[in-house]
């Protein structure tokens, strides 16, 4: 079965068209873009917009089901209930932009529901990536076909590295969405609690040191002190963002007094090399290094951070800078050997990279690829010791 499953890789790779990704699909092409409508007026509709007003595309109006948005107005475009947008223009294209980890990509549901409307035009936001790479792209794992060009030869690579056919599955599933576009091409949801797997590796109740980068307002410190019933050696919480780190420290002091001393809170970000780096500072899960802001925020290598430690876990999911973390942390993680969960999916390449360059730095090591949240795209790369691997 493994074999079989990567001769399917060996397959989609050798019929990758290379612009594929990046151009119109079948039915794309009748795309009216002086007749647009945004289904949804979320956070992705207003960058949808924000995109095509830089071509002067001008939308007709935002459409959304809640109806206390009906009537409203968002960055000057007002917002139709569907019933309205399909009455005022049942010939025009809507474009659904609503995309979370929450809510996944409701593309199937939206369009029935305007199909049953009268609208028979409904696509993706993607359709307007493949349009205007240029604007839209990248956009999380979602970027242009010459990324993947230039990485044939590691996909298949990295193909190979994965311990059992659900992880094979899922990669192959991860990079057909890539090279598509093509959002519902993963289906997996999962209901396991994140980081903490039970089929996968053993947690040591009361030696385990965990290193959390991107600890965010505490939340796998949550779900790490239930796992361990409150018995642990040392806990680092590494978050760069201010406001999330103030959140943090508030909860281990209101709910984890007991536990204060041994759970060390860091205002920092990691990387490869010590000194500051611009960052964005939402207060959100999307905080992330950006060279175009203006708030400096300290960045330590991990090979530096735990100079004196020996972790046994190290968690990371700080939205793009894993590999330049993992690069920190050579040293530490070839000496200590720890679990590593590794968040693949914040760029395109994550999904080959990060794999190959941990298979560097150890040996025998188990990797697995599990989707960590209800919309299957959230995806963590799990990299076990044999010898803490459930037998």
């Amino acid at each position: 079965m493994k074999q079989q499953l990567l001769q399917t890789l060996a397959t989609l790779i050798g019929g990758f068209v290379p612009e594929s990704a990046s151009t119109v699909q079948p039915g794309e092409e009748y795309l009216h873009l002086d007749s647009l409508l945004l289904f949804g007026s979320g956070a992705q509709g207003r960058k949808t917009l924000a995109g095509l007003r830089k071509h002067g595309i001008a939308p007709l109006a935002f459409v959304d089901n809640n109806p206390k948005q009906w009537g409203k107005s968002i960055d000057g475009l007002e917002i139709l209930s569907p019933e309205l947008a399909a009455g005022r223009h049942s010939n025009a294209v809507f474009i659904v932009t609503i995309w979370s980890d929450r809510l996944g990509h409701p593309l199937k549901e939206i369009r029935g529901q305007m199909i049953r409307l009268g609208v028979s035009a409904v696509y993706s936001f993607t359709a307007l990536s493949r349009r205007f790479p240029e604007t839209f792209l990248p956009d999380f794992f979602m970027d242009r076909s010459e990324k993947l060009v230039s990485s044939l030869q590691a996909i298949k690579k990295a193909g190979e590295i994965w311990e059992d056919l659900y992880s094979i599955e899922e990669y192959l599933s991860q990079l057909k969405m890539r090279m598509t576009l093509d959002l519902e091409a993963v289906t997996r949801v999962t209901d396991y609690r994140a980081y903490f797997p039970n089929d996968l590796f053993t947690i040591s109740k009361g030696d385990e040191v965990f290193v959390d980068c991107g600890a965010f307002d505490g939340d796998t410190l949550k779900d790490f002190l239930k796992v361990v019933d409150g018995r642990f050696k040392k806990f680092f919480a590494v978050e760069p963002d201010r406001i999330n780190f103030q959140k943090l420290r508030d909860l281990v002091e209101r709910e984890y007094q007991t536990h204060s001393a041994r759970i060390l809170p860091f205002n920092l970000a990691v990387g490869e090399q010590p000194g500051t780096v611009r960052f964005s500072d939402f207060a959100s899960t999307e905080s992330r290094i950006d060279d175009a802001r203006t708030i400096e925020v300290e960045c330590v290598p991990l090979d530096k951070l735990l100079a004196k430690d020996n972790p046994t876990y190290i968690k990371m999911d700080i939205e793009g800078s894993e590999k330049a973390a993992l690069l920190g942390g050579r040293e530490t993680i070839t000496r200590s050997r720890p679990v590593l969960a590794v968040s693949a999916y914040h760029k395109a390449t994550d999904l080959w990279e990060l794999p190959l360059l941990i298979s560097e730095m150890v040996t025998n090591y188990a990797f697995y690829l599990r989707p960590e949240k209800r919309a299957g795209w959230d995806l963590i790369c799990y990299a076990v010791p044999h010898e803490r691997m459930v037998r």
